[in-house]
């Protein structure tokens, strides 16, 4: 039933899941609760091209998708807004250099420390944010598809696609009607890649062979 619902590339993954517990039970007490802590805190990954994945759509995070690669991708959410949990900032100051925690649920509690404190999150948070977008850009090997919902107020200045349409800008593009029956039109950047190997290269003619002794073949 769960390869049913999960479909059949989830055979390896269940799998890899099946020997982490039967590898845990072997070196701890079973106990569910202490495998989920020891499998959250492991540096375990299983990531796989997809077999035969014609005609089937994958759906996965951009986190996830690091390191895959298919022929065509959609970026189908892309309005979003670095998220930082800027309420708990760790400051320095315990004891043997550790890092306390300070809770500011309302701007008034917050202070000069916790704000420098604050500000250091959301730049890690818009580090992150960037980093994945760069991520799910490069996942395509044919065709990249940048699309999202817009609300009234408008796409947020620091999202992925104000992102994609500010470097469009700097490239070629044509519009066309949107495919589909969607109404609109859709801004369109067209790269051929050269093939490879068009490149002479220029090497050294290889060395005349040297004759042989005539002591060579006897015995």
């Amino acid at each position: 039933r769960l390869l049913a619902r999960l479909g059949p590339e989830a055979a390896e993954p269940v799998d890899e899941l099946l020997s982490a517990a039967l590898r845990y039970e072997a070196m701890h007490p079973p106990s569910l609760q202490g495998f989920l802590h020891w499998l959250r805190h492991s540096n375990a990954m299983v990531r796989r091209e997809p077999e035969g994945a014609e005609g089937a759509v994958r759906v996965m995070t951009a986190h996830g998708s690091k390191g895959l690669q298919a022929r065509l991708v959609i970026l189908p959410d892309t309005m979003g807004r670095p998220n930082a949990d800027t309420d708990l900032c760790w400051l320095p100051g315990g004891e043997a250099g550790t890092a306390l925690p300070v809770w500011v649920p309302r701007a008034d509690l917050a202070t000069r420390t916790t704000g420098v404190a604050r500000s250091a999150l959301e730049a890690s948070a818009r580090e992150e944010f960037n980093r994945l977008l760069y991520v799910a850009l490069t996942r395509a090997s044919d065709w990249l598809v940048v699309c999202g919902w817009e609300g009234t107020r408008g796409p947020p200045a620091e999202c992925w696609y104000e992102h994609c349409r500010a470097g469009f800008a700097g490239l070629q593009t044509h519009t066309e009607p949107c495919p589909g029956g969607w109404a609109g039109e859709v801004v369109v950047h067209q790269h051929q890649a050269s093939a490879s190997g068009t490149t002479a290269v220029h090497a050294d003619a290889p060395a005349p062979p040297v004759p042989l002794p005539d002591w060579m073949g006897q015995a």
